[in-house]
């Protein structure tokens, strides 16, 4: 294309291109924002997203509540005595679920224990619980513990 004359004075000044309407698909404006700024902000919040999933790890699951399977005694084909420690912080309300599995592997009783707090602020503390039980166990186990009394 030729520059064109666009005022009366007589100054050429070249103008951008006319296209015909529609025939070269949209025309597209120009970038507003540096190329540089989406991804610094997908980078930043990722990061503050793994921050705050680990200080919330620690505060609710990190390895402040620990427990340990120290014996079991079948009593009868209907109760399982198990003994276990819990280690937590002293004052702390914990419940622990203990459950029961019989020879094929399905759980045959389950229940919620509230551990007792701490003689004398020590860590761990010895919990004793017969567990009720609708056929023959033999693997009593202590599924998890966690913050919390059951309500």
């Amino acid at each position: 294309m030729t520059p064109t004359d666009t005022t009366s004075t007589g100054t050429n000044a070249v103008t951008a291109p006319a296209f015909p309407p529609a025939r070269y698909g949209r025309r597209r404006a120009q970038r507003r924002t540096p190329r540089w700024v989406l991804p610094s902000l997908v980078t930043g919040v990722v990061i503050a997203g793994l921050l705050l999933s680990f200080a919330m790890y620690d505060v609710y699951a990190g390895d402040r509540i620990k427990s340990q399977v120290t014996s079991f005694r079948i009593v009868s084909d209907s109760e399982v005595s198990i003994s276990f420690e819990v280690t937590k912080d002293p004052g702390e309300d914990v419940t622990c679920i203990v459950r029961a599995r019989s020879r094929d592997g399905r759980e045959v009783g389950r229940a919620e224990v509230p551990i007792p707090d701490n003689a004398g602020g020590r860590d761990t503390v010895p919990v004793t619980y017969t567990l009720a039980t609708s056929k023959l166990a033999v693997a009593p186990e202590v599924y998890g513990c966690g913050p919390g009394r059951p309500g």
